[in-house]
């Protein structure tokens, strides 16, 4: 009975390393070497939402989309708890975009009720197929739409970083999918701080 419970649990073991590789894979799908970032315009609640509206505040960029099983709340919720922790004065220099790769079921006034469950200040937007392609170009984000048999009809995968950017309009630092809360607001202060 040991060895049978033995060869069992090195089994689960075997299956949850090589989960472990494919979700590994699938979460850094491909990230261009050196994304160079800059001002977009995609379609948010409100109307047409650019980069250059927020020009003067940290804005951190997330791509995904409302849809999406894991990776993207696991993300929006650890940045929900950095909003949470910053003063209303830290935030009032911080905006976040949440950037919809599903233009095609993620819709504006849909998306701003996705994110504002995370945090009531989160923005979001998205687009047609051709300008949401560019802007994830310019961030270096892979995407790929991935047919499901599911009720949705279809997955995306997708990159996984989290993209701040300078009160400039500059991209300035990377961060990778699911870094630990503590991590991000240490970060978020520090560059609150050199303001």
């Amino acid at each position: 009975m040991g060895r049978v419970n033995g060869l069992i649990k090195i089994g689960v073991l075997l299956v949850l390393i090589v989960l472990g590789f494919a979700i590994h894979r699938g979460l850094s799908y491909g990230l261009q070497p050196k994304p160079e970032g800059g001002n977009f315009t995609l379609d948010s609640a409100q109307g047409s939402l650019s980069l250059h509206d927020v020009k003067g505040k940290w804005v951190v960029l997330y791509f995904g989309y409302a849809s999406c099983p894991d990776v993207c709340p696991t993300n929006l919720g650890l940045w929900s708890q950095v909003f949470h922790s910053l003063s209303a004065a830290e935030r009032a220099q911080l905006a976040f975009i949440f950037v919809s790769l599903d233009g095609e079921r993620d819709k504006p006034l849909q998306l701003e009720r996705y994110v504002h469950y995370f945090h009531p200040d989160f923005m979001a937007v998205t687009g047609n197929e051709a300008k949401v392609s560019r802007v994830a170009r310019q961030y270096g984000v892979k995407w790929a739409k991935v047919s499901s048999q599911s009720a949705l009809g279809y997955t995306l995968d997708h990159s996984s970083y989290s993209y701040l950017v300078n009160p400039d309009g500059e991209l300035v630092q990377m961060f990778h999918h699911a870094t630990a809360s503590d991590v991000l607001l240490k970060a978020i202060k520090a560059r609150l701080k050199s303001e």
